[in-house]
């Protein structure tokens, strides 16, 4: 799974193209400085939280082990709560289960905000 995302950083202002297959995660706001303005593209799925395990590791106290996913069904993405503690917001509303997400959604987990596009 790890070998399926590509964290960009080379140049955090770089657009990248995404085909159809993939998506990205664009970390807008982080209490994490390494992760700020980072861009990660994947396909099928990325999980997030504490976890050396995880896509994309979140080194925050308000993030669990494994905190969330995304991944791929019925040719959409799916944002999923995996029951963490302080809970995984889109759009500033915090998530009871999964839901579809579209070009633009803002996912909030702990201290970092990213933009899902596709």
């Amino acid at each position: 799974m790890k070998e399926d995302v590509k964290p960009l950083i080379e140049d955090a202002y770089a657009k990248v193209e995404i085909t159809n297959e993939e998506a990205g995660l664009v970390v807008l706001n982080s209490g994490d400085e390494s992760l700020l303005n980072q861009e990660f593209i994947f396909s099928d799925e990325l999980m997030v939280g504490r976890s050396p395990q995880s896509d994309i590791i979140i080194n925050d106290n308000f993030v669990s082990h494994n905190h969330a996913r995304i991944y791929m069904l019925n040719n959409q993405y799916v944002l999923e709560d995996l029951g963490s503690a302080n809970g995984t917001y889109l759009n500033d509303v915090r998530l009871d289960g999964n839901t579809y997400l579209q070009t633009g959604d803002i996912i909030t987990i702990g201290t970092v905000t990213f933009e899902f596009t596709r």
